[in-house]
């Protein structure tokens, strides 16, 4: 894909938040996203792969989407996306804590100190 040399400082410079997104393929990549004109960065991209687990059940793990690249990031034709969702917490901790920060969320509820 070629990236339009002017555009490359805004995507380079784009907030990123944590998405989820469903590509034409049938993958589904979570990331740091951000769009500037008419691309869509993704920032660390990581598959998300459902396996089966314990008692049948299933369960969902994170790889590495682009394995053999030099640089984490990746470009996108917003032609090649079906959609882009908010994940939830479990899943954005679990992004944060292997491909991103390392932070967890904290679960939601109300905060209380000792007295």
């Amino acid at each position: 894909m070629n990236v339009n040399p002017v555009n490359v400082n805004e995507v380079q410079n784009a907030q990123l938040e944590v998405m989820m997104l469903r590509l034409l393929n049938g993958d589904e990549i979570v990331g740091k996203v951000g769009v500037v004109g008419n691309m869509i960065k993704v920032v660390k991209p990581a598959a998300v792969m459902v396996q089966p687990g314990a008692a049948g059940k299933a369960q969902m793990a994170l790889v590495d989407f682009i394995p053999m690249a030099k640089t984490k990031e990746i470009i996108l034709d917003p032609r090649n996306v079906m959609f882009t969702y908010e994940p939830d917490g479990q899943i954005e901790s679990a992004y944060n804590q292997n491909f991103g920060s390392g932070l967890v969320l904290p679960k939601k509820g109300i905060l209380t100190t000792a007295s």
